[in-house]
């Protein structure tokens, strides 16, 4: 009887283990979420900001498998953030993925993002490795470019004037011909909300799907400001 206990035990511990692995790492498709730096850098603590100067476009917040239930994250604690593997595209990340926190190096940011969100990717062949995952993430961000999709609309950055929100999210589906989504945040310097950040949606194969099943709250407003550059 006594072993019989004992034995359920060991099987209901294994089944909890695989329920816990499973939740941590099933997901189905991409967030490839971008941020515009200067609104971005309003959020951080005076002084404590710094965007730099290679960089002038919307940059890369991560690139997130995401399930119906949200994000998975740090999926294998055994494949450490290794930066020197990233030397063949350091360039690159350092002029579309920056930190723009003064007070810590690229590689906090680059190491928290492979380990949050890289590793739950690499039961993807295209995403099996560190480098593949920050390189996958550059191209789609080339292919994505939010800012220039704005300009080709005649959408530029206007510190002293607000945009209706509906020009910024039709320039954007008329460019990729899928539901966006945008975020905004309110700024005691400005009477609207400023453009932060906005998601761009991924299957598994990297092709563009509406970001229908988002639930976070995003950009409500009529008006927002899209901020330049402060250089």
């Amino acid at each position: 009887m006594r072993n019989d206990c004992f034995a359920a035990c060991i099987l209901f511990i294994c089944f909890s283990v695989a329920l816990s692995i499973e939740s941590n790492t099933t997901w189905s498709y991409f967030v490839f979420a971008q941020q515009w730096p200067p609104a971005a850098c309003l959020q951080v603590p005076k002084g404590k900001c710094k965007i730099p100067d290679e960089v002038s476009d919307w940059s890369i917040h991560g690139l997130w498998p995401t399930s119906d239930k949200g994000y998975p994250s740090f999926c294998n604690s055994s494949w450490p953030f290794n930066p020197d593997v990233l030397q063949p595209i350091l360039h690159a990340l350092e002029e579309k993925w920056p930190n723009i926190y003064a007070d810590s190096t690229e590689t906090v940011f680059w190491k928290h993002e492979w380990l949050k969100h890289g590793t739950c990717a690499t039961d993807l062949d295209t995403f099996d490795t560190e480098k593949k995952y920050f390189w996958q993430s550059l191209k789609l961000h080339d292919k994505y470019n939010i800012h220039e999709f704005l300009r080709r609309a005649g959408i530029m950055p206007n510190k002293n004037k607000p945009l209706l929100l509906s020009y910024v999210e039709n320039a954007i589906h008329s460019a990729v011909n899928a539901t966006v989504k945008l975020f905004c945040k309110n700024h005691e310097e400005y009477p609207q909300p400023i453009l932060t950040s906005m998601y761009v949606c991924l299957n598994k194969k990297l092709e563009l799907i509406d970001c229908d099943k988002i639930d976070e709250p995003v950009c409500k407003k009529t008006y927002v400001y899209y901020l330049p550059f402060d250089r």
